[in-house]
């Protein structure tokens, strides 16, 4: 946008195969995140495909995300609840993400 600015010409976004620009794409897919990848619609698993393509550690906090929602809505003992837990602890400590380190 700054180099269209100072060359004084019509700055033009650029479209994804799906025709959204990447700013779109990033807000028409916040509710995606929200649900289970099998609950999405197809167009939302286009968009997922393409916003996990442009951001690769979205998809792994995704995941992770996901993983402990599923630990937590399926587990029944709760000593393999621990287990489970602490196996997905590794996998955080693995990512690096600093943001699930509270949980």
């Amino acid at each position: 946008m700054e180099l269209a600015k100072t060359v004084k010409k019509r700055w033009v976004p650029e479209l994804l195969e799906n025709g959204d620009t990447v700013k779109q794409l990033i807000a028409r897919s916040r509710y995606l995140l929200f649900k289970r990848e099998v609950n999405w619609t197809p167009s939302q698993s286009h968009r997922a495909e393409l916003l996990f393509g442009l951001y690769p550690d979205l998809e792994q906090a995704y995941k992770l995300s996901q993983g402990l929602s599923t630990i937590l809505s399926t587990s029944k003992d709760r000593i393999i609840a621990f287990k489970k837990l602490a196996i997905w602890y590794n996998q955080v400590e693995s990512a690096g993400f600093k943001s699930f380190n509270t949980i």
